[in-house]
């Protein structure tokens, strides 16, 4: 038996998260209507269309999106549908996508006219899901919150839509760059970034080479001897305290790559007292 998408099952915020609130009213920016999220098969072949706008994203699964033309449903992926665009999907069980429809009344002519558009962002992807976690609380005078939730997750879409590609081509090293930033003490493989990321591991490396000239190893073993110059030139740390603070868990192995990139062996370049000429 063929199951649809539960558009039924939608949960409409009530008024009074407004009402109640210190603004008292909706914003002219992206309100949002509902906020819903549903993991299923899509099997059904029926089109819908609305008088609001849609952002939804994909958690998890695969599947199509037909809205003027066919739209491939992938995790890490954002879609934006402008208001009474006739669309509709199919997946299959592993399917997760939340829903973020809103009113814009203050949207401006050229962004209507807009036709369905996708962008790939694992960042903008974790954001929607914290927007429908905090919808769940449906109560208080949350409104305004749900406003500005709404209206960053669209203009950060529309953001980088302009830029061009997934988080706008060259993003996705940014992406890769940020995450090295926040786990450099950390084991980071490549495969492991790809996931997070939302991409191939070839993807990723020849994305990453194009950005950085560097591979995303190399850069990152880079950027941990970087660190380990600046310790060694400004702390009287041990060698093997500062190799774990930078994320090598072998001293010796630290020593080499260390004396590979810079030309010196840890303890030499401590006694130079010099910056890192990398």
């Amino acid at each position: 038996m063929q199951r649809e998408t539960p558009r039924a099952l939608y949960h409409l915020f009530p008024e009074t998260l407004w009402t109640g609130s210190e603004a008292g009213r909706r914003s002219h920016e992206p309100t949002p209507v509902f906020v819903d999220r549903y993991r299923g098969p899509r099997l059904s072949d029926r089109m819908t269309a609305h008088d609001f706008w849609e952002l939804s994203v994909v958690i998890a699964g695969r599947g199509t999106l037909t809205a003027e033309r066919n739209l491939p449903l992938k995790p890490n992926t954002a879609y934006m549908i402008p208001p009474r665009v006739p669309h509709g999907e199919r997946g299959g069980e592993q399917l997760d996508t939340i829903w973020v429809c809103f009113h814009w009344r203050a949207a401006p002519a050229k962004i209507r006219r807009h036709p369905p558009q996708t962008v790939e962002s694992p960042s903008l992807v974790r954001f929607i899901e914290q927007l429908w976690l905090f919808s769940k609380q449906q109560g208080g005078g949350i409104g305004p919150e749900l406003d500005g939730m709404t209206a960053t997750a669209m203009h950060w879409f529309l953001r980088l839509k302009a830029e061009g590609g997934p988080e706008g081509e060259g993003g996705l090293a940014r992406q890769a760059l940020r995450y090295f930033e926040h786990h450099a003490t950390e084991p980071v493989s490549v495969p492991d970034l790809a996931r997070h990321l939302g991409c191939s591991e070839g993807h990723l490396h020849r994305t990453f080479k194009r950005e950085t000239g560097l591979s995303p190893v190399a850069y990152l073993t880079r950027m941990r001897i970087r660190r380990a110059t600046l310790l060694l030139t400004n702390t009287d740390r041990p060698i093997a305290a500062i190799a774990a603070m930078v994320g090598f868990d072998n001293p010796f192995y630290f020593s080499r790559v260390f004396h590979r990139i810079t030309g010196l062996a840890p303890t030499a370049y401590r006694q130079r007292a010099s910056p890192s000429t990398m």
